[in-house]
């Protein structure tokens, strides 16, 4: 049995090329290293060349490939068009590896050109596609307390106060994470009253809690992350988007999901982002059970001009 042909530099990268042109546009017939006659007769090579119909008449794309390490500029796109214009090309593109300067699109506009690259794992080095993925991460940030018993009035840190060997604060904290981070961003006082006394501890001693209030804002900040997509497709570079043959699998990078780690973003999310996400804190999980107990709660918000309101 015959070794296969091992594939030359540069040639591997324009099978792909031709690979992925055959699958974007099954109707045509796409070839590879094919010689076409100039308008003086001479004869010069092509690295994919594709032919078929548009209206009942004939017609001829040529494509030039370039698997080089560094992105391409202006000499080398204008070489490609004088080469376009003697074998009289209906259209043209030219595929980089790593990409094109701003000037070589530039002249390729100009020349209509078409710029891709391919986006596939098996040919990128330093550039990569896709797209950023935008969260908005609600967060409760607390700012101060206000805690009165019935009887003893002890002075102690609001983590201390315990009901079932759970903090009584944790309560407070899960409600506003779970049920009320839907609210406008801004300062809001939540304020849970025990009419008839909740029988807790403060660093072993008992005590009997009256009301527990706590000041805090909801900030809102918006968070992205780039979204790495492969796949058997060409990137086009003037129209900054990805042409995925059929039903090619398009595979992406592995999306953190711990919102909060992804970088801060300041505007507005543009608006043809196709993916987005919401995120929050997560609330705490040893909450202690009140319900056995009469309580009531409110949340107020704090005027901006005077913070303290609630506090004092």
């Amino acid at each position: 049995m015959p070794r296969p042909k091992k594939l030359i530099p540069g040639e591997a990268f324009e099978k792909a090329v031709q690979q992925i042109q055959q699958k974007l546009d099954p109707n045509t017939t796409v070839t590879h290293n094919e010689r076409l006659p100039d308008r003086v007769g001479n004869k010069r090579q092509y690295d994919v060349v594709i032919r078929g119909t548009l209206g009942g008449r004939p017609v001829l794309g040529v494509m030039e490939c370039k698997d080089h390490n560094k992105p391409k500029g202006p000499e080398s796109v204008d070489a490609f068009a004088n080469k376009v214009r003697n074998v009289g090309a209906d259209f043209s593109i030219m595929v980089s590896r790593l990409g094109f300067t701003k000037q070589a699109l530039r002249l390729a506009k100009f020349e209509k050109i078409i710029c891709y690259s391919v986006a596939s794992k098996e040919f990128e080095q330093e550039i990569c596609f896709g797209q950023y993925l935008y969260g908005t991460v609600r967060k409760w940030k607390t700012e101060g307390c206000r805690i009165s018993f019935r009887g003893q009035h002890p002075q102690p840190a609001i983590e201390q106060i315990v009901y079932q060997q759970k903090p009584v604060l944790n309560w407070i904290l899960a409600d506003m994470i779970n049920n009320h981070s839907d609210l406008e961003p801004g300062s809001y006082y939540y304020r849970l009253l025990f009419p008839n006394g909740l029988p807790v501890e403060v660093n072993g001693s008992p005590y009997s809690l009256h009301e527990l209030g706590v000041q805090a804002t909801l900030v809102q900040q918006i968070k992205r992350t780039f979204i790495h997509w492969t796949g058997a497709a060409f990137y086009d570079w003037d129209q900054e988007k990805l042409h995925i043959p059929g039903k090619e699998p398009l595979l992406s990078s592995a999306i953190d999901g711990r919102m909060h780690l992804w970088e801060d973003y300041v505007g507005e999310v543009p608006p043809h982002t196709i993916l987005r996400a919401t995120g929050g804190q997560v609330a705490p999980t040893d909450v202690p059970d009140l319900d056995e107990h009469s309580i009531q709660w409110e949340i107020l918000y704090v005027p901006k001009d005077d913070p303290t309101k609630f506090l004092r």
